[in-house]
């Protein structure tokens, strides 16, 4: 598997990941990192464009608590192919950087919908700016990417060892 470290992060990116993992750590939200930054922490070559945070669907309340300076909008029903419960996006002010954390991330593959429970056996922490901070397992994420970004699922796959790609899709009832 690829390293994993928060210095292939972007100094913004680490700063507000820092930022964000404080206010739902301080507010009870179990998360773990997925999406682009999870792939940039893990040494691939990607343009990490957001933040993509996933927690329980029980946690709406608190996670907009969390982010209340950062003007969270939230919404209750992500256009498809996605089938998350809820998705809250918020940005800090005077930054580009937006966070989106997804309540219950799910999403339709081939048919089936795929849902990605926060996986603490599968994540991976690592310091972030003096928090510690977990990181989601690629290999669950691959799935994802075939239906969102298939070039992000052939980056992963080019790094796959036997049976890290068969595991998740069995994990994740594919």
């Amino acid at each position: 598997m690829a390293a994993l470290a928060a210095e292939f992060l972007a100094p913004r990116f680490r700063g507000a990941l820092a930022d964000v993992a404080r206010r739902l750590s301080n507010g009870d939200v179990p998360f773990v990192v997925g999406g682009s930054a999870m792939l940039a922490a893990r040494g691939l070559d990607v343009t990490v464009g957001d933040l993509d945070i996933c927690t329980t669907g029980d946690r709406l309340d608190a996670v907009a608590t969390a982010l209340e300076s950062l003007n969270p909008v939230v919404r209750r029903e992500p256009p498809p192919p996605w089938r998350s419960t809820w998705l809250v996006r918020a940005a800090f002010p005077g930054d580009v950087t937006a966070v989106d954390v997804i309540g219950d991330l799910a999403i339709d593959v081939d048919g089936a919908v795929a849902r990605f429970p926060v996986a603490f056996d599968h994540a991976d922490v690592i310091d972030v700016a003096g928090v510690a901070v977990a990181f989601d397992s690629m290999w669950r994420w691959y799935h994802l990417y075939t239906v969102h970004n298939p070039a992000r699922a052939a980056q992963i796959a080019a790094i796959a060892g036997t049976g890290d790609l068969e595991n998740a899709a069995t994990e994740l009832g594919l």
